[in-house]
C-alpha cells in the first residue's frame, strides 16, 4: 500500500485468502500494488474505506526517534512494519520516575519470525532490548520524567502488531539502572 507520494505504508505476502488494513492519515489517493513471482491466475481484490479516527494506528514515516509516534499511557496502538527494513518508533512521555510496561501482541500470521524491541531514553541511549516470536510483556525503569522511546523491528515480519506502553509511578531507586 502506498500514499499519494509513493511512500510505502505497508506490504504483505500471502499464499491464501487474506484481509489487510492500513491507516489512511489524510484524505487523498492511496494505491495498492499486487505482484506475484510465479502467479498468473485470476484473483479478486476488494478495497474498502472505513471512516474513523486514525488514532490508535501508527503512522509512516515513524522510522526514527525524531519521528516517533506519540502514545498515551495504557492505550494500545496498532502498528505494521511496512517493509523488511522498516523500524517503528513510539514515544511515551512519563510524568515521573517509575516503571514502563510494554505489552506486545504479535500478528496471528507470524511464522515464528522474531520481532526486536528496544527501549531508549530521551537522549537516545538504549536502556534495554528484547526479541520475541510470540506475545510478550517487558518492563524498563524510567529514571525521571520525560520522553522514553520504544522501537519495533523484525527482519521477516510485516504483519500488524499491537503495542501498549503503560507507566506505573514509583521510586526509581528500586530498579536497576544502566
Amino acid at each position: 500500500a502506498y500514499d499519494a507520494n509513493g511512500a510505502e505504508l505497508a506490504s504483505w505476502s500471502t499464499a491464501s485468502n487474506a484481509t489487510y488494513q492500513f491507516a489512511a492519515q489524510a484524505s487523498g489517493a492511496y494505491y495498492v500494488e499486487v505482484t506475484g513471482a510465479m502467479n498468473t491466475g485470476q484473483y479478486s481484490l476488494e478495497l474498502t474505506q472505513t471512516a474513523s479516527s486514525s488514532s490508535g494506528y501508527e503512522t509512516e514515516d515513524n522510522d526514527s526517534i525524531a519521528k516517533a509516534d506519540s502514545v498515551a499511557s495504557g492505550s494500545a496502538v496498532l502498528g505494521q512494519l511496512s517493509s523488511y527494513t522498516d523500524s517503528d518508533y513510539y514515544v511515551l512521555n512519563v510524568t515521573g520516575a517509575g516503571l514502563v510496561t510494554i505489552d506486545f501482541l504479535e500478528p496471528t500470521s507470524n511464522n515464528f519470525s522474531t520481532y526486536d524491541l528496544s527501549a531508549y531514553d530521551a537522549n537516545g541511549m538504549e536502556l534495554a532490548s528484547w526479541s520475541t516470536a510470540s506475545d510478550a510483556t517487558y518492563q524498563f525503569a524510567a529514571q525521571t520524567s520525560g520522553a522514553y522511546y520504544v522501537e519495533v523491528t523484525g527482519a521477516m515480519n510485516t504483519g500488524q502488531y499491537s503495542l501498549e506502553l503503560t507507566q506505573t509511578a514509583s521510586s526509581s531507586s528500586v530498579y536497576e539502572t544502566e
